[in-house]
């Protein structure tokens, strides 16, 4: 409790001689897309149902960024994201990433990222992109840099937390024995739908972030 992923990694690398700083990120090659410039990109999916957002609250932040006049492109893949597939239904512009590589020159060429926590969120900060993050109550996966705002959903009901731990892989010694992020859903319905917690982060307070993010690049 109260560790997060580069106090863990700076960790491992002092245990093993090498020289790390978490605080200057060096950016990856990519190639500039002209198609994502200026544009806000929109990262609705991830492999757990768990960490996403709902489609309405997506489709509410769209809405309040077009009005602001501002253009977004929603990236992922529809046939595997219900959020994904909704937003799209709903007109949001979608450009296809068949390639991880397409995926890293989206992200790094737009002027605002908003995703779940999900590792193409982390690429996003990693590339300097100015990002919003949406993370579930569990904030070790959270990284804190000037380009980034991340916004946390309130602490989940007690039952999901017990089958979150339950799962948890401390005692695993190989991770192939451990399917936990393909398997945990909400304890409180089918299974379905996004953490209901997700939701108490409301799309006024993701486009205050995204305003304020932007209005800080200039």
């Amino acid at each position: 409790p109260g560790f997060r992923i580069n106090d863990i990694l700076a960790g491992i690398c002092r245990d093993w001689g090498i020289e790390a700083d978490f605080e200057r990120l060096i950016q990856m090659p990519f190639k500039f897309r002209e198609d994502f410039a200026d544009r806000i990109v929109f990262v609705p999916g991830s492999s757990g149902i768990f960490k996403c957002w709902s489609a309405t609250n997506w489709i509410s932040l769209y809405e309040l960024l077009k009005a602001a006049g501002r253009q977004v492109i929603v990236v992922g893949q529809p046939d595997r994201s219900s959020q994904v597939r909704d937003v799209i239904a709903h007109g949001v512009p979608h450009v296809e990433t068949k390639q991880i590589g397409e995926a890293v020159d989206a992200v790094s060429s737009a002027s605002c990222v908003v995703s779940v926590d999900t590792g193409l969120m982390h690429i996003a900060v990693h590339q300097n992109t100015p990002t919003v993050a949406l993370f579930r109550y569990n904030t070790m996966f959270m990284r804190s840099y000037k380009h980034k705002r991340s916004l946390i959903a309130p602490l989940c009901d007690p039952a999901c937390i017990e089958r979150e731990l339950k799962g948890a892989p401390n005692e695993k010694l190989r991770y192939t024995e451990w399917a936990l992020w393909d398997s945990l859903t909400c304890a409180l319905d089918d299974g379905s739908q996004p953490c209901a917690r997700m939701s108490e982060i409301t799309a006024n307070m993701v486009y205050d972030a995204v305003m304020d993010l932007l209005a800080e690049r200039g």
